[in-house]
């Protein structure tokens, strides 16, 4: 059952060049996307050849250069390419223009380009990850997965499994089907990477299919891994965190346990209902719970993604604790998060009474705290001897893993 590649493109925001120069590197920018600093943008698909544009000026000795990393889908059309100066009939200097890049498709697959604004091969001001994929009829879809990650050059990593039985000892989950009469067609395949471990079933029920993912790993949305004809074709981002996405062209929820993260989506979703779907996706998480409280030492933790952060927990009663964490924003500057929170039946960590400050040490020694706004609800996800934050108001802190170091 294959996710279509457009469910992500649909949402992506384009923009068109207005002109075509005499130039024969701005030929066909009708079709081009505009890639500016910072800024993610999915291109329009465009069948055969696409041309990409990019921000530049070389009056600062920067220069845009391109590398297909890996896949042979597109090559770069180097006469095609090239930069562009904007018009500047007053003759000012440090006037800028754009950098395109013309892709022509050669046969259906994918390819990862990366493009670098680089000054002599050494200061690199900009960088830009694009997953390309080709259709069988040679249409181009262009997708930037600077921040997202990428997954390409695989040919099928997906490996077909016997059972549910088979998949849930390999992910050590606990995958379930719905108990319902009519569950129909179920596919059952493993993928495995180095960065991932995702199982996957694929069943009907009534006629209406539906694909469920489970996966050990909390480090990536695993919504948005796609099998398109034998390959993996990128990772995105459907259902940030632990939500559910119901509408009439998406129907998706994830959720978490102490085990994994879940995911369950409506191959076609106009055909399910939304009430039918939010019934389906509660009984889902009660089958695949496995709550096995765990128990925190008490003792400091460091947070091993940034190295900055550390936190100190101390066990009260009831499954509760008592948790501070500190982050080192500067040699004087620290922010400070203090929480109480207790376990729930989902095996999560919530609180409700969190208070953030920002405490300034002075060169004497003095310390100063200010009070910071913040969200004060949210949740830690608990292991053994660590726990993540996925349920922090700021996004930055939702990377950070503690893990037990000392009493």
């Amino acid at each position: 059952m294959m996710k279509k590649l457009l469910s992500l493109l649909a949402a992506a925001t384009l923009i068109v060049s207005c002109a075509a120069a005499e130039s024969a590197v701005t030929d066909g920018v009708d079709d081009s996307v505009d890639l500016a600093e910072g800024t993610e943008y999915y291109a329009e698909p465009a069948q055969g050849t696409i041309t990409l544009s990019f921000d530049a000026n070389i009056t600062t000795g920067y220069e845009w250069t391109a590398e297909v990393l890996s896949g042979d889908a597109v090559e770069i059309d180097e006469a095609g390419s090239g930069y562009v100066a904007d018009p500047n009939p007053d003759m000012l200097d440090g006037t800028g223009g754009t950098h395109y890049f013309k892709l022509n498709a050669l046969k259906p697959g994918m390819s990862q380009i990366r493009f670098v604004w680089t000054r002599g091969g050494d200061e690199v001001a900009d960088d830009v990850l694009l997953q390309i994929v080709v259709s069988d009829d040679l249409t181009i879809y262009a997708v930037d997965t600077t921040e997202k990650g990428i997954y390409v050059g695989m040919s099928n990593p997906w490996t077909e499994m016997d059972s549910l039985e088979a998949l849930n000892e390999a992910t050590d989950l606990n995958l379930q089907l719905p108990a319902v009469m009519g569950v129909t067609d179920r596919a059952y395949r493993l993928l495995t990477t180095e960065d991932l471990l995702i199982a996957e079933v694929d069943f009907a029920v009534n006629g209406q299919a539906f694909t469920l993912r489970g996966s050990p790993s909390f480090d990536q949305d695993i919504s948005g891994i796609y099998l398109e004809d034998g390959t993996t074709a990128f990772h995105g981002q459907e259902n940030e965190g632990e939500a559910a996405v119901i509408t009439d062209d998406v129907k998706a929820a994830r959720w978490m346990d102490i085990n994994g993260q879940y995911v369950l989506m409506a191959d076609d979703p106009a055909s399910v209902d939304a009430e039918t779907f939010g019934m389906m996706v509660d009984e889902m998480k009660d089958l695949t719970k496995a709550f096995q409280p765990v128990v925190l030492p008490d003792g400091t933790y460091d947070d091993e993604t940034s190295g900055r952060a550390h936190a100190e927990v101390e066990a009260l009663e009831n499954d509760t604790y008592a948790i501070e964490i500190h982050w080192a924003d500067s040699a004087f500057e620290d922010y400070v998060w203090t929480m109480t929170a207790e376990m729930s039946e989902d095996g999560l960590l919530t609180y409700s009474d969190c208070v953030k400050k920002r405490v300034v040490t002075d060169e004497d020694g003095t310390q100063t705290e200010y009070e910071a706004d913040l969200i004060p609800d949210g949740y830690f996800l608990p292991a053994d001897n660590a726990f993540s934050w996925d349920g922090a108001a700021e996004e930055n802190c939702r990377s950070c893993r503690f893990v037990f170091s000392e009493e």
